[in-house]
This record gives C-alpha cells, sequence and structure tokens, in this order.
C-alpha cells in the first residue's frame, strides 16, 4: 500500500509541475503577442495607407504595376482562415493579382442615350486615409487578427477604378448622372477591415483580408475645389 501511494504522490506532483508550466508558457505567450499588438497594428495600418495611395495618378499601367508590386511585397500565399470564410467575402494575394492582371475588365465609362459608351477622363489627385479604431487578437500559434474602422477620401474627377483590400471598386454606379462623373469631387468611403496576418522574417504581412460593407460613399461637390461644382 506504501508503493501505491507513494506512486500517486508521484503523479499528482507531476501532473501540478505540468499544470504549473503550461500555465507559466500560456501567460508568457500572451505577455509577447500583447507586445506586438503596437506592430501589428501600425504595420496594418500602413499597408491600408499604402493600398489607397496607389491609385493616385492617371498612368494607369503605372498605377496597376506598382499596385501588383505592393500585393506581391505585402500579401502572402495562403489558405483563408475558418474564420474568414464564415465572415463573408474573404480576399487573398491570389484573388487580388487576378484583378490586377486583368484590370481591363474594370474599365471606366458610361453609356450615353444612344447606348454608346462614353469613356470619361478620370483623375485621383490625392488620398486621405484615417484609421477611426483598431484592434488586434490572436488567431493561431504564428498568426493574428487585425481589425481596422477606417475612413478614406479621395479627390477625384471623373469615375476612376479604386484598389483596396477588397479589390476594385467601380466608381461609375455612386453617381446620380452622366454629368456628375466628369466633375471633381471628394469621395469618402467608411468601412472595416479584418485582416489575417503572418510574419514572414521580420515583416508582419497579410494572408487575407475580409471587408464589411460600408454602403455607398459620401460624395461632395465642394465649390472650393478647383474644377467642382457645389451641391446647391
Amino acid at each position: 500500500m506504501k508503493i501505491r501511494w507513494n506512486r500517486l504522490n508521484r503523479g499528482i506532483i507531476l501532473a501540478a509541475v505540468l499544470a504549473m508550466g503550461t500555465a507559466a508558457y500560456v501567460i508568457g505567450d500572451n505577455i509577447a503577442f500583447k507586445q506586438k499588438e503596437p506592430e501589428l497594428k501600425a504595420r496594418a495600418e500602413e499597408i491600408g495607407r499604402a493600398l489607397a495611395e496607389s491609385n493616385v495618378g492617371t498612368n494607369r499601367e503605372g498605377i496597376v504595376r506598382n499596385q501588383i508590386a505592393l500585393v506581391q511585397n505585402d500579401f502572402l500565399e495562403g489558405q483563408s482562415s475558418v474564420m474568414d470564410m464564415m465572415s463573408g467575402m474573404s480576399m487573398t494575394k491570389s484573388d487580388m493579382l487576378y484583378q490586377l492582371n486583368n484590370e481591363d475588365m474594370f474599365s471606366g465609362g458610361y453609356y450615353n442615350d444612344s447606348d454608346e459608351e462614353v469613356s470619361v477622363d478620370s483623375e485621383v489627385y490625392a488620398v486621405k486615409y484615417d484609421v477611426i479604431s483598431s484592434s488586434v487578437s490572436k488567431g493561431g500559434p504564428t498568426s493574428a487578427y487585425v481589425t481596422m474602422d477606417y475612413k478614406v477620401s479621395y479627390d477625384i474627377t471623373g469615375e476612376p477604378t479604386l484598389f483596396g483590400f477588397d479589390g476594385y471598386d467601380y466608381t461609375t454606379m455612386y453617381f446620380d448622372s452622366n454629368e456628375d462623373k466628369s466633375l471633381r469631387k471628394v469621395m469618402t468611403f467608411t468601412g472595416s477591415v479584418t485582416l489575417t496576418m503572418r510574419p514572414d522574417g521580420d515583416t508582419w504581412k497579410v494572408l487575407s483580408a475580409v471587408i464589411e460593407e460600408s454602403g455607398y460613399p459620401d460624395i461632395d461637390y465642394d465649390g472650393s475645389i478647383a474644377g467642382g461644382e457645389s451641391d446647391e
């Protein structure tokens, strides 16, 4: 009986030691992850701003080349996570590169009363990208989720195709009349994006992105903008 009690005591002690070791590891891992949160938030904002600002200009070939380079550098190949697939439309590196390499499918233009396609000169003059709030949560052993609520404003003429985490946005659908398309205006989008991020060496990169629908943008035909007109 003495031997059995000794074995039982040793088992209890071993189990307690293992439990304490596991708890210490989990606590240490959570502390280490918490320390990475500012870096993850800053990195997610950096990528979002770079994508938004990549739309500036009129040289479509140059713009698309730059956007392809951004996606190649800041995104990783991989499958969407379970969270992504359950949350809605998930954009991966392959999805984004497909759209960029088939840019002609997203060209601008509209149809007049005679059903003839009319092209509009389009330009993005400037972009203002703001993160309203952001949060970070742990994903798998090496991944993290970063959710950003953002606001991005485009100073534009025409009806440019705008590229972001959800791929191309065909802006012509947002204008009430063909005349509005040719005016200079500021389009402001608000929305939320959840990025699955994973380290690639010393740099965090995006594995996939899920955008929550933000609805129609605010459009301001501000008379103070050269070439614009007032709503009144």
